[in-house]
Order: C-alpha cells, then structure tokens, then sequence
C-alpha cells in the first residue's frame, strides 16, 4: 500500500463490467480494493465534459480541500462503440508509460469497459490562463518532456505514420462499411471514395523532414491542467496519444 492509501499493484479486472445505470454503486466495490484505507468516507463528483465517455471521481468526505486539489480517485466508463475511434490497448499502454516518466497519474485499476486513475490536481486552461508567460514556459516544458522522454515500442505504435493520418484511415474505413451513411445525400461532391483521394493526397503533402516523436495529439486547453500550488502543467486525456510531428500539438 502506497502513502495514498491505494495498493501499489495495478488491478486488473477484465470480467468486471460497470453498468451505465448503477456504475457509482458499482464502482464502490472496486473502491474497496483501490484505496482500502478509505473505507465507507466517500463521496462522489460527476463530470458531465467526456465526449466520448462516463467520468466520474470518489474523493473522502473529511477532504476539506478545493475540488481542484482533492484526492480524486477517477473512473471512466468507455461510451458504446467508441472502440471504433479509439485504440484502447494504445491508451493503456501511453497511460503506464506516463506513469513511469511521471508525466501522467497513477494507473489504479482496468476493468471490462474501464479504467481507474488518479485525478490530476489542478485547473484546465481557458482564454487569459494561456497567455500567461509563466504558463506558457510550463506548457512549453511538458510537451518538451512528452517529445523526449516517451519511447513507444514498435510493437505498440507504428513508428512511421503520424497519428492523424492512421485515424484519418481509420475513420474513412468505418464510414466506408458504414451502410446507414449516405454522404451523397448531404453534399453530392463528398463521398468515401472522394474522401479517400483527398487522403491520399494529404499524406504525401504532410510528409516533413522531421522525426516523429511521441505526441498527445489532442491539445485542446481543457486538456492541459495547471497545478499552481505545484507550479506545473500535465496533460490530461490520451486517446490520441502516439507518433507525430511535434510542431502538431505545439500549433
């Protein structure tokens, strides 16, 4: 067991499914092995900004802290067929190699349709925090330490291909054995077979004279959490995470 509370190992759960109806009940069982010492002092935040997913945190009641500075242990429920966008053995393998660099939270537990981490401290970026210099150097810092120190295997990433054109294929390939879309009928000058040249076109005039380094490639502000109490940035959300050029996430 950790300072946290939380039991160092990595749980694994591949039979334990979480409903959508009862998923916080659910979750309370899981609880009882991810952070034991917790006991039954537990609360329950929801987070309603996943696009793609439920989120939601259990954090001690006796936590006098903000909510941005809780112990927050999360648990996100994959949303139905987002297996079709997203690579989820990729995002478990980027989330332990964080771990490891300590340039992400701690993996708790993967269960059947999910996972368990740990909240990141902090507040996600707006409009005025961006522009501030200190800040800036922050966010300057840990998209540097993504693009150096994360060294994905050949076996878990393709290590030739930039991120944005394999989910561009990926995307086209489901839209193509997708019978119930009709794009004709929307715009009659787009359809997949239109789409799939203007691809191609687009990977040979992407082609740069850079290496392709490890990326988060999904830098939206609400993606990048400030710590001001640590005086850090972290990146939150991984999905996307994998091989690009690295100007990608800095513009």
């Amino acid at each position: 067991m950790d300072a946290g509370g939380s039991r160092s190992e990595l749980i694994f759960k591949p039979n334990v499914s979480l409903s959508l109806d009862n998923a916080i009940d659910e979750a309370r069982e899981l609880m009882r092995e991810i952070k034991p010492s917790w006991g039954e002092d537990l609360e329950v935040k929801s987070f309603d900004d996943g696009i793609t997913n439920k989120v939601f945190g259990f954090f001690r009641k006796s936590d006098s802290e903000a909510m941005s500075h809780k112990d927050l242990v999360l648990f996100r429920i994959y949303g139905e067929q987002t297996d079709k966008v997203v690579d989820r053995k990729k995002e478990i393998t980027t989330l332990k190699m964080l771990q490891e660099a300590n340039l992400g939270p701690k993996l708790y537990c993967i269960f059947g349709n999910g996972l368990s981490y740990e909240f990141l401290k902090g507040v996600p970026l707006d409009e005025k925090l961006c522009r501030d210099p200190t800040i800036m150097k922050l966010v300057a810092t840990i998209f540097a330490e993504w693009h150096v120190k994360l060294k994905p295997s050949e076996e878990d990433f393709d290590l030739d291909t930039p991120v944005p054109i394999l989910k561009c294929r990926q995307w086209l390939n489901e839209l193509s054995g997708h019978t119930g879309i009709r794009l004709e009928e929307v715009d009659q000058t787009v359809t997949p077979r239109s789409l799939g040249e203007e691809l191609a076109s687009l990977e040979v005039s992407v082609v740069i004279d850079e290496p392709l380094v490890f990326s988060h490639n999904d830098t939206l502000l609400a993606n990048i959490i400030f710590n001001k109490r640590a005086n850090t940035a972290r990146l939150i959300d991984y999905e996307y995470g994998g091989p690009n050029y690295r100007a990608f996430d800095i513009g």
